[in-house]
């Protein structure tokens, strides 16, 4: 039998087994859709950036938490409070997984759900919302605190020779601050800033002797600047009394 005979049989035997199936209603087998793979989860997350803001009160928030290491996870955190530090958020609270106080960076929180209800919300939006207005960046501000902390570090050691940082000393660093600001760039003298702010700033600075002698390091006392920082820091001595006076000593003794 030659070859071209085989190859008619074979397509006249395929033909006729295909009138046998159809005659019985079967069909070829499909094989069955298959649902996308994703990854388990016990909430739905939002696709996009949620900007559920916290109520008045609610503190309560579970989190999916990576930390350095890149570990991940779950925990129960009642905020007690919010803040930047630099251009990072952070929160603290209480962790009810550790039973202790923790901090938490708010760009390491992958997830974070209201513990009451269940809603999602973005951990950066929602965190950031519970940072007091005075306490949120303001990059013109913050700009002139820079340029003039270092300088600051050693007066406020002097102004806290008595731990508080009475009204008049707040008035004596304040002035500071425009004093300085008037020998930069008349661009620099212009920039604005906000007294409130820097007031805030001043009293929860903790600066220590080392601090302090170290930013004095870094500064000419035969410039204007250093000048600026002795005449400041004899008005502060003067205000705090003995204990002022001794702290300027400490500072300047040459």
């Amino acid at each position: 039998m030659t070859t071209t005979a085989i190859i008619s049989l074979a397509i006249v035997a395929v033909f006729i087994l295909m009138i046998i199936w159809l005659s019985r209603g079967e069909r070829p087998a499909e094989p069955a859709q298959q649902e996308p793979w994703r990854p388990p989860e016990t909430r739905p997350f939002p696709p996009h950036r949620n900007a559920v803001l916290p109520a008045p009160g609610e503190r309560d928030v579970d989190i999916e938490y990576a930390d350095a290491d890149g570990v991940v996870t779950n925990r129960r955190v009642t905020i007690r409070e919010a803040s930047f530090e630099g251009s990072a958020l952070y929160i603290r609270g209480f962790c009810h997984a550790r039973g202790a106080e923790r901090t938490f960076r708010a760009d390491r929180i992958l997830r974070l759900f209201l513990a009451k209800t269940g809603a999602p919300a973005d951990p950066e939006i929602y965190c950031a919302a519970l940072v007091p207005p005075e306490r949120r960046p303001d990059p013109e501000h913050d700009a002139v605190m820079s340029r003039c902390r270092g300088a600051l570090l050693p007066l406020i050691w002097i102004a806290r020779a008595d731990r508080d940082i009475s009204s008049d000393e707040t008035e004596i660093l304040l002035g500071f601050i425009a004093a300085r600001l008037q020998m930069g760039r008349a661009s620099l003298a212009s920039q604005r800033w906000d007294r409130q702010r820097a007031a805030i700033w001043i009293h929860d600075a903790r600066p220590t002797l080392a601090d302090s002698l170290g930013a004095l390091a870094r500064i000419s006392p035969t410039g204007r600047e250093g000048q600026l920082i002795r005449q400041t820091a004899e008005a502060l001595a003067q205000s705090g009394g003995p204990a002022g006076a001794k702290r300027r000593e400490q500072l300047f003794r040459n």
